[in-house]
């Protein structure tokens, strides 16, 4: 429970931080309140995913749900896929991490037969929706589409407790935040920008608990 409310508040004060600094450089004119929404569900699902806490998955597909409607209307067209990707993933995590008392342990990624038939499924994936993105005359394709691939990856991994995830995570947060300052979403680039130091922290702190 203390976990929890740590996770809402720091949320809670990094939107406000992401938003104000908007305001500040004269990024945002009126409140994206679909932005900002967003904005926060995310901070708060993925600082949980710093604790350990299952209840970061509810929250997660509010997010992702959120997400995917604001892609839309920006033509992303990748990261709106990716959004329509996680939701259902949200129920495999939940799965797999198991109730918070007996949660599954962190472990380190061997190379097996399984990750590179994995690997070779999301490179496919990747080719087809930068296909699609061209055709639809999407903004970015090719970082877009990069976004969808790794953070697929980013989220199988953090789904069967590999520590190696926070590392993917950490390449995606650099791609996401030029992407989405570029498209005029500026409270999101600043919450991927802060969510890379975030990367760091999940990986100091899973690596205290890897076996």
């Amino acid at each position: 429970m203390k976990n929890n409310l740590i996770a809402f508040l720091i949320s809670a004060i990094l939107t406000s931080i992401s938003y104000f600094l908007g305001l500040l450089f004269h990024w945002v004119e009126t409140p994206p309140f679909l932005e900002l929404f967003s904005v926060f569900t995310s901070y708060w699902c993925t600082y949980l995913c710093v604790f350990q806490s299952r209840l970061n998955y509810p929250i997660g597909a509010v997010s992702v749900a959120s997400l995917g409607l604001l892609f839309y209307q920006q033509s992303l067209y990748a990261s709106m896929a990716l959004q329509l990707w996680l939701f259902p993933a949200m129920l495999y995590g939940w799965l797999r991490w198991g109730p918070d008392k007996s949660t599954r342990k962190v472990t380190r990624l061997r190379l097996d037969w399984w990750l590179a038939a994995y690997a070779g499924f999301t490179f496919g994936i990747y080719l087809i929706c930068y296909w699609l993105n061209f055709s639809l005359s999407g903004e970015m394709p090719a970082l877009d589409s990069s976004i969808l691939i790794l953070s697929i990856l980013a989220q199988f991994l953090m789904d069967n407790k590999k520590i190696e995830n926070w590392g993917v995570w950490l390449i995606v947060d650099i791609i996401s935040t030029y992407e989405y300052a570029g498209q005029g979403l500026p409270v999101l680039s600043i919450q991927m920008a802060l969510f890379g130091l975030n990367a760091l922290w999940g990986w100091y702190e899973w690596r205290k608990t890897n076996a």
